[in-house]
């Protein structure tokens, strides 16, 4: 069993779970719950048609409520620290994703609506350590309103366990329309280090307003650091071991005890994870004759790097300046420190990697969104089109790209087809959840 190719699968999908599709259920029965004569299911949040400073005072408020709330019933804070944690919420830095920009008070309400007209759901983060008894807690006061014109229907999971790391809760908020929106929350439990989370989950989840306002999702960015690990790691010509192959087994016969997995005939050293950092995929096993010879590492037994800088530096080669650093945050920036520290050459490798094995790969390659070509090729071909309006050399290597495109959608719509689907199918967050925490099982049982 290939476990790096399975935890990279995984990987893709948990990165592309779009918000704004759980559910509220009854964790008895599994019926979805209803509010006011509809059923709790999670919707959009209309940007241009709510006032978002006012929504976001909102929330801000409901995090400090629960918090108060969390408290009184465990004797402990839901967050570590209050001053710390105020200073998160109110400054935007404990948001994932896009919510991270729409709680950042600097940045206008208008200027949001203006790139991006619907929000899926509000990503927060808060330990791991806390969510068994932060579902317990939000069971406990289900149906309450919280606040005025905030309350709380229930969450998609039955149980803590099936919750993993993230708490998916829908929120009825009053915006002011004709029936109340039903706002999806992310709890989403991560490391903290000295009552703050660690510099790596804010890099791992961030979204830059800058890539919004040219139409890129968050995605885009973890795509590009992904395929820059492989393209700027090429190691063509490194002999691989077979994993059961032993030190006396080389020596006797070398090429018959080579790996012969088609990843290893041009391997790439450097895998990066959004969730766990930057990683080696080889370690040096042995050396026979003149030849060394490297074992391919699992993803279990690897040590990863989380720092930012040192994460930099394994990838350009140098110890990054601080606008090298800001620049790294971002696609666009990204994109510019690739061509002009690595050069064209590594660029085009990039997008290459970026197309065959993110977005239109045979086997690695997931949908944003289920179904939905329309939508996925938008999201998937803006990220291509951004790449070669800044560096048109790209365009040398987009040749076969509308072929890989057509075979991509034809086996993706087809398995679609061929598969019975029941009537609700589950979202891809709740798959995702679900997929986490069994290539967890699997890997710790190994």
């Amino acid at each position: 069993m290939n476990h790096n190719l399975i935890l990279e699968v995984v990987e893709q999908i948990v990165l592309l779970q779009e918000g704004g599709n759980a559910k509220a259920i009854d964790i008895e029965t599994g019926d979805v719950k209803q509010f006011k004569g509809r059923p709790a299911n999670a919707e959009q949040i209309p940007l241009r048609k709510i006032n978002i400073p006012k929504f976001t005072a909102a929330f801000r408020k409901l995090f400090f409520r629960i918090d108060d709330m969390f408290s009184a019933r465990f004797d402990r804070g839901l967050w570590p620290e209050r001053k710390a944690f105020e200073a998160g919420i109110n400054s935007g830095a404990w948001f994932s994703g896009s919510s991270s920009v729409m709680f950042d008070p600097k940045v206008k309400g208008k200027d949001i609506s203006d790139v991006k007209e619907e929000a899926g759901d509000i990503d927060v983060q808060m330990p791991l350590t806390n969510i068994s008894d932060l579902f317990a807690f939000l069971h406990e006061i289900e149906g309450q309103e919280i606040l005025p014109g905030v309350t709380y229907i229930g969450n998609n999971d039955k149980t803590a366990k099936t919750a993993a790391d993230q708490i998916h809760g829908i929120f009825a908020y009053d915006a002011g329309l004709e029936n109340p929106v039903f706002v999806q929350i992310d709890f989403e439990g991560v490391d903290f280090e000295d009552d703050q989370p660690e510099e790596f989950v804010q890099f791992g989840r961030s979204s830059s307003f800058s890539d919004m306002k040219k139409g890129l999702k968050g995605v885009a960015h973890k795509f590009l650091l992904m395929n820059l690990a492989r393209a700027s790691s090429k190691r063509p010509g490194m002999k691989v071991a077979k994993s059961s192959a032993t030190i006396e087994q080389l020596s006797q016969n070398l090429i018959k005890k080579l790996s012969t997995s088609k990843n290893n005939k041009n391997p790439t050293t450097l895998a990066f994870s959004i969730r766990k950092g930057m990683r080696d995929k080889f370690e040096k096993f042995a050396t026979i004759g003149a030849e060394e010879i490297y074992k391919e590492l699992e993803p279990a037994n690897s040590t990863y790097t989380t720092s930012i800088a040192a994460i930099f530096e394994r990838l350009f080669g140098k110890q990054p300046t601080e606008q090298e650093f800001d620049k790294f945050w971002s696609y666009t920036g990204a994109l510019e420190l690739i061509h002009d520290i690595l050069g064209p050459q590594v660029l085009k490798d990039t997008i290459k990697s970026m197309i065959d094995k993110s977005m239109y790969g045979p086997f690695e390659s997931q949908m944003l969104y289920h179904n939905d070509r329309e939508r996925d090729e938008k999201t998937k071909m803006r990220m291509i089109d951004i790449a070669s309006q800044m560096f048109p050399v790209v365009n040398e290597i987009l040749a076969d790209l509308d072929e890989k495109k057509e075979a991509y959608y034809d086996r993706k719509i087809e398995k679609a087809e061929e598969e019975e689907a029941p009537p609700e199918f589950e979202p891809v967050a709740e798959s995702a959840q679900l997929l986490r925490k069994l290539i967890r099982e699997v890997i710790a049982k190994r």
